[in-house]
Order: C-alpha cells, then sequence, then structure tokens
C-alpha cells in the first residue's frame, strides 16, 4: 500500500476480553493465541492456542489461518488466508483485532443495528452488516454458515433483497429435507416418463429461479453423487433435466446455507472441495446467541414490539434478567418461541435444551451459582434503572427493596441510576 510503512503497524485489540493490548509487526512474522508461545497472548477462551499467523509482504499483510477451531473473520466472511491492508480488522472468537498505521485507521463496524429485518447490536453483528452492505452491488455466490436458529434463512433473504435481483424470484431448497432420490429432479427438473410417476414435464428449482436467486438450504446434505451436476451448473449455468437431452442455458444467482461446519465434511470426503470453493467465494458466518449476549434483548424487544405497549410491558426486570442469563443454544430461534409463550400465558419457559456448557462448567458449584446470580442482579439493576428512569424510590418500591439495599446493589454492580434519567 503505497504511502504506509508495514513494519510501522501495530496489531491491536479493540474489542473482547484483552481490549487494549497491542503487539508491533515487527520485521518477521507474528502470532496470536491463547499459548504462551505466541506473540500476543490472549485470554479469549474461544482462541485456539496458535490461532492465526500475520506477515509483511511488500503488497500487504498476509493473514493465515492455522488450524484454529473457531476460525478468522474479516468483513463478516470466515477467512483461511487473506491478503490485507492497514485499516483492517480481523475477529478471533470473541476478540476483535486491527492493523493499525500512523495512516490507516481501523475499517469500522457499520452505525446501523438493523439490516433487512435482522437485529444485532453487537460489534460481530454490525461487522456482518457492513459486509452485507458492500454485497449489495455484486452478485456472487454466497456461503452462509451458523448455528440451527441463528438466522441463515432470513440472512439469504436479506441478501437477495438488496441485490440487483431483487425483483427476480427467489426459490429456495431444503436439501436436507428431501430424499436424495428426488433431489435431483427438485432442483433440475424432469421430462415426461423419466422415472416411475413422471407424468408430465416439470422444471425444476433452478428453472423456477431464472433472473433471480436460488438458496440451498443445508447444502451439507446434498448428496456426493449429485455435487458433480451443481457445480457443473455454476460452472457453465447451463442444466439439463432428468430424462432430456438438451440443455437449457439459466441466469441465476447462487446462496447456499449450513448449519454444519462443511470443512468437517470435506474431511470425511462426504463434500468436494471444488464444490465447496465455487459456493464459498464469500462465507458470512452468523455467530451463534450466546456469543453475543448484548442482542438477547434488542431481539426480545423486537418480538414483544408485535404485541403493541401490552407486549413492552411483559419486559420487567426480572423477565430481562432470566433472557439475558440463559445460554440460548436453540439461539434466535429459540428466543423467538419463549416470548411467544411469554405473549400468550403471561410467563416466561425456557426448557432446559440441552444447553451447551459455558465457562460456569469450568467451576465448582458454588462458584458457578455466584456467576449466574451476578450476571442475574445486573442485567435486573439496568433494566430496573432503565424502565423507572434512573428514579431509586419509584425503582425501590417496584422491586420491593428497601432503598439503602438498592443503592448498595447498584454500587456493587457499578451501576449509575444518572445514566437513566
Amino acid at each position: 500500500m503505497p504511502g504506509v510503512r508495514l513494519l510501522d503497524c501495530t496489531l491491536q485489540v479493540i474489542d473482547g476480553p484483552d481490549r487494549g493490548l497491542s503487539a508491533p509487526l515487527g520485521l518477521e512474522r507474528i502470532t496470536v493465541g491463547a499459548s504462551a508461545s505466541c506473540d500476543l497472548v490472549l485470554t479469549d477462551p474461544a482462541v485456539s492456542g496458535v490461532h492465526v499467523e500475520l506477515a509483511p509482504l511488500g503488497e500487504g499483510v498476509r493473514v493465515r489461518d492455522l488450524g484454529s477451531t473457531n476460525g478468522v473473520t474479516h468483513l463478516g466472511a470466515r477467512i483461511q488466508e487473506a491478503l490485507l491492508q492497514p485499516g483492517a480488522v480481523i475477529g478471533l472468537g470473541k476478540t476483535t483485532l486491527a492493523l493499525i498505521s500512523p495512516e490507516a485507521a481501523p475499517f469500522p463496524a457499520a452505525e446501523a443495528c438493523e439490516y433487512g429485518g435482522i437485529v444485532g447490536h453487537s460489534p460481530a453483528m454490525r461487522r456482518l452488516f457492513t459486509a452485507l452492505t458492500r454485497l449489495e452491488a455484486t452478485e456472487i455466490t454466497v456461503l452462509v454458515e451458523g448455528e440451527t436458529g441463528t438466522g441463515k434463512s432470513l440472512l439469504a433473504h436479506a441478501i437477495h433483497a438488496a441485490s440487483p435481483r431483487r425483483a427476480g424470484p427467489l426459490v429456495v431448497v431444503d436439501c436436507g429435507a428431501i430424499s436424495p432420490g428426488l433431489l435431483h429432479a427438485e432442483l433440475f427438473g424432469h421430462r415426461k416418463g423419466a422415472f416411475t410417476g413422471a407424468w408430465r414435464d416439470r422444471a425444476g428449482a433452478l428453472e423456477a429461479a431464472h433472473g433471480g436467486t436460488v438458496l440451498l438450504e443445508e447444502v451439507g446434505e446434498l448428496p456426493l453423487e449429485l455435487q458433480p451436476t451443481l457445480l457443473r451448473f455454476i460452472e457453465t449455468g447451463a442444466i439439463q433435466r432428468l430424462g432430456d437431452a438438451c440443455a437449457r442455458a439459466l441466469d441465476v444467482r447462487v446462496l447456499a446455507a449450513t448449519n454444519r461446519p462443511l470443512r468437517q465434511a470435506l474431511a470425511e470426503g462426504r463434500f468436494r472441495l471444488d464444490l465447496f470453493h465455487r459456493l464459498s467465494v464469500v462465507r458470512l458466518q452468523i455467530p451463534p446467541l450466546r456469543e453475543r449476549p448484548e442482542d438477547i434483548l434488542p431481539l426480545a424487544r423486537r418480538f414483544l414490539a408485535r404485541q403493541g405497549e401490552e407486549g413492552r410491558r411483559l419486559l420487567t426486570p426480572a423477565v430481562a434478567a432470566m433472557l439475558q442469563s440463559y445460554p440460548w443454544p436453540g439461539n434466535a430461534r429459540q428466543l423467538h418461541n419463549a416470548i411467544t409463550r411469554l405473549s400468550s400465558l403471561g410467563r416466561l419457559f425456557i426448557p432446559e435444551e440441552g444447553a451447551p456448557p459455558g465457562r460456569e462448567a469450568e467451576a465448582d458449584f458454588h462458584q458457578a451459582k455466584a456467576q449466574m446470580i451476578d450476571r442475574f442482579e445486573r442485567v435486573y439493576l439496568m433494566e430496573l434503572m432503565q424502565q423507572h428512569g434512573g428514579n431509586l424510590s419509584a425503582a425501590s418500591r417496584a422491586s420491593g427493596l428497601v432503598r439503602h439495599h438498592l443503592r448498595a446493589l447498584l454500587r456493587r454492580h457499578g451501576v449509575d441510576p444518572q445514566r437513566y434519567r
């Protein structure tokens, strides 16, 4: 990058548990991770031992994932290796790092906390919104990754709605819900008599999406024997109906989504590497809700807003604290179901759905209990102050806490009533 001395750059933690830590880029490569052998050591539990390597080259800084568990993201997309410029921002687990130089500033997260109906106040989601904004003028293939319930389909709909193809159709095919024997005909169509039960000619999903977009949900479930046919379509833009002798040229953008890391399917030989590269020109990853707890209450408010004023009254400080303290293994979908029950029954009921172990599992019973109580108290107090505009007397009456006890709790958790006035 002309005018920028790469060796003057600093790698700085701008968000996460180790915010403020930094390391000079230096003459040689540097490594970042949880291991004491790294040049920049992080305490983030989501960061691998030796997570990523950065090396200054003549034209930029090479960033390379060293086989980490949770990957490296840039502009909301997961990367294996990339050549970045000063000012770029990368994500490792819950940590955000920036390449800072006197001539360049970090790439900012989007200011908006919503994109296409998707709500996200966390830095990870706002960086994802920035990436989505950059994609609006393009028609490239996108792979959306994320756990079940994170909103992959909603994100794909937002990509289509903001694209040059918005006036065309969006056709959705769930590769995991259709039997392998029927999936070929579902995607590519068939001629009359091509197989038993084919009573007439039928166009497939790809033909139906002509001029628009096709979304392949759970693409990791695509049968291995069908993958070369899909690859050929992506490369040539042409299909051949089952039982047909002629090819048909189509104009279709392909989006794909998966709740399972395709890297595992690649290693097991269940997914073709060439198809993976064709589908993942851009990879967008939606982080699970447990990794962005600051998005829980905004999502809950959005779901309750559909009930009007009555819905807003249901989000009491106690309910907010309970929502905030739960890990939500089913992500936004499970949260939506809980809010629906709250609206219908007037009480919050969260089933125990085998939540993934959090940091509490690493502590003994008493430590884990204390951590949960601390989180509950802090969120409860913040919501209580917000609801009563920082008025201690009103908050005391509503909570049933005597004024001096309430004041002591506020001091203990660092909640300043003045902020809410």
